[in-house]
């Protein structure tokens, strides 16, 4: 996601990076991580703002049940 981010900033498709934006990503994982990050409470303890961008799996072999 940065180097997208750093590519489109040097093609001047953006005009800024997210690291010039002050953002941080911070990958989580899929299929069941997120929960473990919401029940552990994992961004409160962040101390920062945060906001989630979810990808849906519905529909692979990822998303059936073990």
């Amino acid at each position: 996601m940065t180097k997208i981010n750093q590519w489109m900033y040097e093609e001047k498709l953006v005009e800024a990076t997210f690291a010039e934006k002050g953002l941080f990503i911070l990958p989580v994982g899929g299929c069941g991580s997120l929960l473990a990050w919401l029940n552990f409470d994992l961004f409160s303890k962040l101390n920062e703002p945060w906001f989630i961008l979810i990808d849906s799996d519905k529909g692979t072999d990822e998303a059936k049940p073990i």
